[in-house]
């Protein structure tokens, strides 16, 4: 008998499955302020519609925004921020972090065209780099939307003791340090 592939993160289990619609619903409104401030690779291009709640997208956007949040899930756990914890700084070096994973996530939706605006002519992805800057805002944006409603950290992350301590740091299963966390 053949013995099934293992997972290579050996943390906890996650039921992605689960929260994977929801999380793009969450995902999606995100990018609300984007898209009403002008700040998407739709309006640099001069291709932008606007807002549509996530209820009226096609079937076909709500397949791309799923693939997107089983990325990111794949990548970061996202905890609900306590309304006591009040607001916070958020250091804008772990905004344009979790930016880029953002933009970095939506990658295979936008190649498979499961977007909400299909550019003409169509466009390659690009990098995060190689955006315009307004489509640079409006990932930062999104990425600010999340951090002020939850902590992000890389899956599998050590997360700090409850004296405040930072936790001795994870092991991936091949004994490698985790990468550090998206936020603080």
């Amino acid at each position: 008998m053949i013995d099934p592939p293992q997972p290579r993160y050996k943390g906890p289990m996650r039921n992605l499955s689960a929260l994977i619609p929801i999380f793009a619903a969450l995902y999606h409104e995100s990018g609300r302020e984007s898209v009403n401030t002008g700040a998407t690779m739709a309006h640099a291009a001069q291709q932008a519609r606007p807002w549509t709640e996530y209820g009226r997208v096609t079937d076909e956007v709500r397949r791309g925004r799923e693939m997107t949040a089983e990325r990111l899930l794949e990548q970061f756990e996202f905890t609900s921020r306590s309304a006591a914890t009040g607001a916070r700084a958020i250091p804008e070096t772990l905004v344009n972090a979790l930016a880029v994973s953002i933009h970095a996530a939506e990658r295979d939706a936008v190649e498979a065209g499961l977007v909400a605006v299909k550019l003409n002519p169509p466009r390659p992805w690009t990098s995060f780099e190689q955006l315009p800057p307004q489509a640079q805002a409006g990932r930062k944006l999104q990425a600010r939307w999340f951090l002020e409603r939850f902590d992000v950290q890389r899956v599998g992350e050590a997360r700090p003791t409850a004296t405040g301590q930072p936790a001795a740091p994870v092991l991936d299963g091949e004994g490698h340090p985790v990468k550090p966390a998206i936020a603080g």
